[in-house]
């Protein structure tokens, strides 16, 4: 044998998506603009920031989305593949998920 495995004692990775925050991204997969609906209660926040990242973790767009519940993102730009995303009010994630973009 050439190497050697070790095996820590992780049992999972912590979830930093606050479960009270309800979230309903439409269309997914899409190929147009995509609708990210915050529900009303969750709207305390402040002013949030929405970063998108690919699959390799590069950011590739931030904007500042003031009390609004109803974001419009528009991925027009974006090559198809499959996209994280991310909602932030100052240093704390409130919330991250993902979307697949079509072609064109």
């Amino acid at each position: 044998m050439a190497g050697k495995i070790t095996v820590g004692n992780t049992t999972g990775l912590e979830n930093n998506n606050n479960t009270n925050l309800k979230l309903n991204p439409f269309p997914n997969p899409t190929n147009g603009p995509l609708k990210i609906i915050i529900s009303e209660k969750n709207k305390n926040f402040g002013d949030k920031t929405l970063t998108i990242y690919n699959l390799n973790g590069a950011k590739l767009s931030q904007e500042k989305i003031k009390e609004e519940n109803n974001i419009q993102l528009n991925v027009e730009g974006l090559p198809k593949g499959q996209y994280f995303y991310q909602i932030s009010s100052g240093k704390e994630i409130i919330v991250s998920g993902k979307f697949i973009k079509l072609d064109n």
